[in-house]
């Protein structure tokens, strides 16, 4: 039997993860050893003894205990760097947010899906509790007017904190849509951030994730940085998850996430306009 990981985050949400962990035991499966990890970005006491206490109850689930928070890719890496001693013995290794339920299904598609040797990632198709689609993220390129919009939000927290105030008044929703594309398996440019799969050539050609973000902004990094190594990434519709979080209609932003938000678009803002995220050869799907 394959073997395959599944490392999520947990912060200060400890139900969230149990939910996940069961829904990944719950599933029809007769693919995959499963191995589940999850790493704790130092979580309050209370949050920290109840997912502990669940963790030490149940043999296929192992808990990293950080000593501070270090943010969501580095939380990921930590486990593929410190806790896993050979990537290779993987055939797959699902990474993400703790606040996804993976359908029944899931692992029987992935475990029967034949993955072409240039998908180094498989987006899957993330179902938020609006039913909105949220992959791909960007199938091809950011528009002009997307990345106009990114370069002023990011340039002041009072835009960010106006902008947010009158999409509250007029009810802006083109957050509550379901991405473009979201019927129809495909190549794509950028995928959501709150769940991967890692294939094997992923793992054998780059292993760890780019951690160099705190927060926001990783799947720019890891778009780049797959693309970079000549491998791809694959949106696959029959592969569902449910992403326990409603769409944000005109939610000002805090002062402290939005400084977070700020220096993350500050560090990755090469990301969003550069050739290898936009060359037609990586992203190329059947008419193309």
């Amino acid at each position: 039997m394959k073997k395959i990981a599944c490392i999520f985050v947990n912060y200060n949400n400890s139900q969230k993860s149990i939910d996940c962990i069961n829904s990944i035991l719950d599933s029809k499966n007769d693919f995959f050893q499963k191995r589940i990890i999850i790493v704790d970005n130092k979580s309050v006491k209370e949050e920290l003894h109840k997912i502990r206490d669940f963790c030490f109850s149940n043999d296929q689930v192992e808990l990293v205990s950080l000593g501070q928070n270090i943010g969501y890719f580095p939380a990921l890496n930590y486990a593929l760097t410190k806790t896993i001693d050979d990537l290779n013995d993987y055939e797959y290794i699902i990474v993400g947010n703790n606040d996804l339920i993976f359908r029944k299904d899931f692992f029987k598609i992935l475990g029967e899906f034949k993955a072409d040797p240039s998908m180094f990632v498989i987006a899957p198709n993330i179902v938020n509790l609006d039913n909105n689609h949220q992959n791909p993220q960007i199938i091809l390129r950011y528009g002009k007017m997307q990345l106009v919009f990114l370069e002023f939000y990011h340039r002041s927290y009072f835009f960010a904190y106006l902008f947010g105030l009158i999409s509250r008044v007029i009810k802006f929703r083109s957050s509550q849509k379901s991405k473009p594309g979201h019927e129809a398996s495909q190549f794509i440019s950028i995928g959501y951030g709150a769940c991967y799969i890692l294939s094997k050539r992923y793992i054998d050609q780059i292993g760890e994730l780019p951690a160099y973000l705190f927060l926001m902004n990783e799947e720019n990094a890891l778009s780049d940085l797959v693309f970079k190594h000549g491998g791809r990434i694959y949106y696959d519709h029959e592969l569902i998850v449910d992403h326990a979080e409603h769409s944000s209609v005109g939610q000002a932003p805090k002062f402290k996430l939005y400084k977070i938000a700020q220096e993350s678009y500050r560090i990755s803002k090469k990301h969003f306009n550069n050739r290898f995220l936009y060359d037609k050869v990586l992203i190329k799907n059947g008419n193309d």
